[in-house]
């Protein structure tokens, strides 16, 4: 694990939208550092917590940041699922701990130019949105977008979120995480997971925590509709970098 500064590409991605086929810089993000919020503890990358969990129940353990799910079928090569570790917790203002409620997520995919590895941050590029809103994770039962990412059925305090990579072809993903309980507030964070044809990489920026009536202005603004019309193509906030792994993957 290493400290992590993003390369200054991070802070003006392009995004394709759906809606109109063009591009827009994502320059609308609103840039901030780290704040405090003492009711609101997130660690990044302390241990594995994806071990014989959800659907790595059947998968092999490689490094904290990478399993390998088994293939079911002779002759088929098992397929890697790189993954962050997360864990939350939130306290109210007696100091009791609470559990979390609410957790959101929005998805981006990401791609590398030509020949790029996963060293090589500043050639990999945001491509398009999976989804404009943020939404619930969803019930991991087979259907998209469950099938290609780490779901949990419900908010809980320990993650493992990533992808089971298929396909020997370099790709990847971000994610915005919003977290929160209304006692004790809120936080926001990204993930990026990415893969080449050697390696796996992931990266985790720092927490933004909330206080509780930020968290609550957070949250009206996504479920009333606000965000998704003036911000779709534009990621919610921008922390700074936290950590980097990378991880080469098994030889088939």
């Amino acid at each position: 694990m290493m400290p992590l500064k993003f390369d200054s590409y991070l802070w003006s991605i392009r995004a394709c939208q759906r809606t109109s086929g063009g591009a827009e810089m994502v320059d609308g993000s609103i840039p901030v550092v780290a704040r405090r919020n003492k009711n609101v503890t997130i660690e990044f990358e302390k241990k594995d917590l994806s071990i014989g969990t959800a659907r790595f129940s059947a998968s092999k353990a490689i490094s904290k940041n990478l399993s390998m799910k088994p293939a079911g079928r002779k002759g088929l090569p098992d397929s890697p699922m790189p993954h962050a570790n997360v864990e939350v917790h939130f306290r109210n203002d007696r100091g009791i701990e609470v559990p979390m409620t609410r957790r959101l997520v929005r998805y981006w995919f990401m791609r590398p130019l030509p020949g790029a590895t996963v060293d090589e941050l500043n050639k990999w590029q945001v491509v398009g949105l999976q989804n404009f809103e943020f939404f619930p994770f969803a019930q991991s039962g087979g259907e998209p977008p469950a099938q290609l990412n780490f779901e949990w059925d419900r908010p809980g305090n320990k993650d493992a979120p990533g992808f089971q990579s298929v396909s020997s072809e370099a790709g990847g993903q971000l994610q915005e995480f919003i977290v929160g309980n209304k006692a004790a507030g809120g936080a926001y964070y990204q993930i990026y997971t990415l893969q080449d044809s050697r390696s796996t990489r992931i990266i985790t920026t720092n927490a933004l925590s909330f206080s509780v009536d930020e968290y609550l202005e957070v949250l009206r603004m996504i479920d009333s509709g606000e965000y998704p019309r003036s911000m779709s193509a534009k990621l919610l906030f921008m922390p700074a970098g936290g950590t980097s792994d990378i991880t080469p993957l098994p030889r088939r």
